[in-house]
């Protein structure tokens, strides 16, 4: 009987034994836990790099971008801001400052033409220039019907000419009373960027026609410098 018990209470042990182990899914040692825990932990730390990185480069490649992107609206409007390039420009340039202006306040028939070099006197008679050294070229803009007081020239210079001065030797020469018969009530002349504006007509027009050119001017990003003028009794 005592051994029947006793083995009853050995096969009680073994079979709890053998339970407890049962119940213990994980096999690995705990040297195999640690170096799992510390995978774990590189690969987190590898992840957060990897994501930092993009994140450092996609935020340079945006600020490098946006840098580029000025440098070339900057260049663009220092070229552009300069002068106007040919003559289809300058053309247009006026065309446009025209249709600002009532048209009972300008004359009729007026044409835009580019005056040659090769007929100085022409030069003389039109700009008071007897000069054209850093100039490009000469837009004439007037009536082409009758003598009418009013006579406007852009003048394009290149990187020889000294705008200013050439703008101050127009006011100084030119000859307000060219028609014989009529004379211009008022002459003003500026520089826009590197190139010179003149207009002289009736004292209310050259006025109308400097605010529509300056208005224009600004749009176009071109610099207008101060004005000179000058009134000559009619």
């Amino acid at each position: 009987m005592k051994k029947k018990v006793a083995l009853l209470l050995l096969t009680a042990i073994v079979a709890g034994t053998m339970m407890t182990a049962c119940g213990t899914t994980d096999d690995r040692t705990s040297d195999e836990v640690q170096t799992q825990e510390i995978g774990d932990e590189n690969d987190m730390v590898d992840t957060e790099s990897t994501v930092g990185d993009t994140t450092v480069e996609e935020t340079v490649t945006e600020e490098t971008v946006v840098e580029e992107s000025t440098v070339v609206d900057e260049q663009a409007a220092v070229a552009g801001g300069d002068h106007l390039a040919t003559f289809e420009e300058v053309d247009a340039f006026i065309n446009e400052i025209y249709t600002k202006i009532p048209q009972d306040k300008m004359p009729m028939g007026i044409g835009n033409m580019e005056l040659g070099f090769e007929d100085m006197d022409a030069v003389a008679y039109h700009t008071g220039l007897t000069d054209v050294a850093g100039i490009d070229s000469i837009v004439l803009s007037e009536s082409m019907i009758g003598s009418v007081a009013y006579s406007l020239l852009y003048i394009r210079t290149n990187d020889e000419g000294d705008a200013q001065q050439i703008a101050q030797n127009v006011m100084d020469n030119i000859n307000p009373a060219k028609w014989i018969c009529v004379t211009a009530e008022k002459q003003i002349a500026v520089t826009i960027g590197k190139d010179v504006f003149y207009v002289m007509t009736s004292a209310e027009t050259a006025d109308l026609i400097y605010d529509a050119m300056a208005e224009l001017a600004a749009q176009k990003g071109m610099t207008v410098s101060e004005k000179l003028e000058k009134t000559n009794a009619i």
